[in-house]
């Protein structure tokens, strides 16, 4: 995608042609808020949820300066936050389903953590489809129809997938690629706290095809395993999940910082965005930003606290979100974890935590009418 922008700029003699690609993304992000607010009017009828929603997507996720890195993290954004939209607005099964799948698919090829959404829904229609077993109410038409789906479904995905890589014409080495032995071996790494390691990255390169270096990896990782033991490795994870979560900006101060050129604009828009952006000497009031950011993050964890009170909401996508997001922790927990993972998936953290409030309205009515 980020190769067949750079062309479509290069054609139409964009002075800055990494300036489409920004604006691509940017157009995502803002697309991928619009339809979470969307959807959280669509799971509570409410106004005043739907605003604060709305506010909370603009402020955390539009406006958070990763949406200026030509990356996949924001373009990736659209496929969890589609995938939620059609299960909640698609009325016929078959084509929701397919749209779905279709979307988890694709995004996968994109961020491959994504296809979690789509493993989270399968479980969850498991339990489904064991009941309709038991009591013998099973169609097979329908189970055919549904293959048939997601047959379809999967071959579409897989022809965009590759229309859109064979713009690529540059031609990876096979051998070079980390496969998740890596980066399991890189979530072990107890002194960097699980977090990305240059020293692992060098020491997987070092192997000059995939099988030698899966089997290094794992001979590492079980080294590292023996090591920690069962009390160093919750220890671990204690240390992964704070990583992960304690930070509102997605990691910004942390990766956010490898920007190498710097256009000479000296506008006073630019000035304004560089002092809440930039986290040098240049970024006057960056910490007014920071802080804010990690005061709506806190804000939507504990929103989300209250999502165990036991008040039903809509079609059931509250337990399509938590199960995708709860799939989306364990990842990160086994594998490498980075706050900006996070990012991803905000528009989701953004509507379940509307959810949490929804609860806790209706928590608040029943107290009130207590006598």
């Amino acid at each position: 995608t980020l190769v067949i922008l750079y062309r479509i700029a290069n054609l139409f003699m964009f002075p800055h042609p990494y300036a489409l690609i920004l604006a691509f993304s940017s157009f995502v992000v803002c697309l991928s808020v619009y339809l979470s607010t969307l959807c959280v009017y669509r799971i509570s009828d409410s106004r005043k949820l739907t605003v604060c929603g709305m506010g909370i997507g603009v402020f955390l996720i539009a406006l958070n300066p990763w949406i200026v890195i030509p990356y996949t993290d924001s373009i990736a954004m659209i496929f969890p936050v589609l995938a939620v939209f059609f299960y909640l607005n698609i009325k016929n099964k078959y084509l929701c389903y397919s749209l779905i799948i279709f979307s988890c698919v694709l995004g996968y090829y994109y961020k491959p953590t994504i296809i979690i959404i789509l493993i989270a829904l399968a479980i969850l229609k498991s339990f489904a489809l064991a009941e309709k077993l038991l009591r013998k109410t099973l169609s097979l038409k329908r189970c055919a129809y549904m293959s048939l789906c997601i047959v379809i479904s999967v071959g579409c995905a897989f022809g965009v997938y590759k229309v859109v890589v064979s713009q690529n014409k540059t031609k990876l080495d096979e051998n070079k690629q980390m496969t998740m032995t890596h980066y399991f071996m890189m979530g072990l790494n107890d002194e960097n706290e699980g977090i990305y390691s240059s020293k692992d990255v060098k020491y997987s390169k070092s192997f000059p095809d995939v099988e030698s270096r899966q089997n290094a990896n794992i001979t590492v990782a079980k080294e590292r395993l023996k090591e920690l033991g069962v009390k160093g490795y919750i220890k671990l994870l204690i240390k992964k999940n704070m990583a992960t979560y304690n930070d509102g900006t997605f990691g910004w101060s942390k990766e956010g910082t490898f920007y190498y050129q710097v256009p000479e604009d000296n506008s006073r828009i630019t000035k304004v965005l560089r002092s809440f952006y930039y986290t040098n000497e240049k970024g006057a009031n960056y910490l007014v930003f920071a802080t804010a950011e990690q005061i709506l993050w806190l804000f939507i964890l504990i929103c989300i606290c209250f999502c165990v009170l036991p008040f039903k909401t809509k079609d059931g996508v509250e337990n399509l979100i938590s199960l995708s997001l709860l799939g989306v922790s364990i990842f990160l927990m086994l594998f490498e974890c980075r706050a900006r993972y996070l990012y991803v998936f905000s528009p989701l953290f953004s509507m379940l935590a509307m959810v949490g409030l929804y609860k806790f309205r209706f928590l608040l009515r029943k107290i009130k009418d207590v006598p």
